[in-house]
């Protein structure tokens, strides 16, 4: 296992636990569980210890995913900032054999390991022969770069001529499968989060060598970003929206345009019963108002002082009484 040039690596893990933690939100209360179980029960005292773990050694000591997406991303980061020092310290008389040897055994270290995507990454900005380890970093961007644009699209993408590329990919979720007898790498479910952690840490190995990776895409959540902010919607949604009040729009035009013409259409069949009863109805209102008319004419000419011969005055009644 090579750890020298790496003097961050001999730090406790202990404090690192805090740390994490407290970036976390967590006190060191919530952490003293995982400290006792990382530390004290495994004896895993150093980063370099917690560096060499293979992921089936990540899983069986059960901490939170999100707990060990952290700190394996802080030892990557440690690894991937002390690789180009430890290259730089190196003797510049070395003879030009001992580079392939170098490199086979950095390789060989880091498959011991276990496939985890950091350590990987971090051993390949260090080894010699920059060209090829630019080429892998391009095309370990482009493919997660594609998966996290459009997770669902199947898409083929030939990674076998880097075998630092492959080991990183079945470390973020792929996996070896016979296809028409070829062996391929098949992603059957996008974890979106380990490949954001992914990409993040790629594009920190790939500053060094001068290879500029394209932000995130819009929507993902930076754990190592300080603040987040979103101002626009994505492309989709807006034209989304868009559409939905251009439909509204029409059926609004639409309805305005039947009030106007009543629908064009010919009036509904008339029922003959229904038709009959308010006939019948409007009578009988007019024959009462014909009676209330004809009674209230009644009273009115019987006030009347007019003297009109078919009425009788008080005076008459009273005369005709005395003459009985």
């Amino acid at each position: 296992m090579v750890t020298e040039g790496l003097p961050e690596l001999v730090l406790q893990a202990e404090a690192l636990l805090l740390e994490v933690g407290a970036e976390m939100g967590r006190t060191e209360e919530e952490m003293r569980p995982f400290i006792h179980k990382i530390v004290e029960q495994n004896w895993l005292e150093t980063r370099e210890s917690l560096a060499a773990l293979t992921n089936e050694q990540w899983k069986t000591l059960g901490i939170p995913l999100r707990l060990e997406t952290a700190l394996r991303a802080r030892l990557a980061a440690a690894a991937a900032a002390a690789a180009p020092a430890a290259a730089a310290a190196a003797p510049a008389a070395a003879a030009p054999a001992a580079a392939p040897a170098a490199a086979a055994a950095a390789e060989g270290s880091s498959s011991e390991r276990g496939g985890a995507a950091t350590p990987d990454a971090g051993v390949a900005s260090a080894r010699p022969g920059s060209r090829e380890r630019k080429e892998a970093i391009r095309v370990l961007q482009q493919l997660l770069l594609g998966v996290l644009l459009q997770p669902a699209a199947a898409k083929k993408r030939k990674v076998g001529r880097h075998p630092s590329a492959v080991r990183v990919l079945l470390s973020v979720g792929f996996v070896e499968e016979m296809n028409g007898g070829e062996q391929c790498l098949v992603l059957r479910a996008a974890y979106l989060q380990r490949l954001v952690l992914c990409y993040r840490l790629l594009a920190e190995v790939a500053a060094p060598l001068g290879v500029l990776l394209p932000p995130l895409p819009q929507g993902y959540f930076d754990p190592f970003s300080r603040f987040a902010c979103c101002s626009t919607l994505p492309p989709s949604a807006a034209e989304a929206r868009a559409a939905e009040a251009r439909e509204i729009e029409q059926q609004i035009k639409e309805r305005e345009k039947l009030l106007a013409t009543g629908g064009g259409a010919a009036p509904p069949p008339l029922d003959v019963q229904v038709y009959t009863l308010s006939e019948m109805r409007q009578r009988d209102r007019e024959q009462q108002q014909q009676q209330q008319q004809q009674q209230q004419q009644q009273q009115d000419d019987f006030h009347d002082g007019g003297g009109s011969a078919g009425y009788f005055t008080p005076a008459d009644i009273a005369r005709i009484k005395d003459t009985v």
